[in-house]
């Protein structure tokens, strides 16, 4: 669909070697936490939603391989994108970095106005210009700005 063999290629062994390495994250796990400790009130959720996810890339891996597709169940690899966005959880126990986190919220409280006002502009003059750039006439259709 538009992209390189390469393109494919780096794409499909980047997502084994992503299944593999939340596999093995969840396989640890597993092993450290035993499987009553890793269904437990609190991590439950998470894990389970751990779970769920690599054992579908899994299946999907397995299926790509042996020439089925389950395209249906791409989607949750998106999923893995979660996963990693976990890790923002742990800059909790960095003082520092919730510092530099606070004040950017805080700018970002007081530039939004500004943001809006900007994109209000930029819809204006867009507005403005379609009406404009319409109806020019010209001796000659143009099906393109190459002709």
């Amino acid at each position: 669909r538009g992209q390189s063999d390469a393109q494919t290629v780096f794409l499909e062994d980047a997502n084994f070697v992503f299944t593999i390495f939340f596999a093995v994250e969840l396989g640890l796990k597993l092993i450290i936490l035993g499987p009553s400790d890793f269904f437990q009130y609190g991590h439950s959720f998470v894990n389970s939603i751990d779970a769920f996810v690599v054992t579908t890339s899994i299946i999907e891996l397995l299926m790509s391989d042996s020439g089925g597709s389950l395209t249906g169940l791409r989607f949750i690899r998106m999923m893995r994108l979660a996963k990693l966005l976990r890790a923002g959880r742990i800059a909790k126990n960095f003082p520092m970095f919730m510092k530099v986190l606070k004040y950017l919220q805080n700018t970002m409280q007081i530039l939004w106005p500004f943001v809006v006002l900007l994109i209000l502009v930029v819809f204006i003059f867009a507005a403005l210009g379609m009406q404009l750039f319409t109806n020019l006439d010209d001796e000659r259709e143009r099906t393109s700005f190459a002709n």
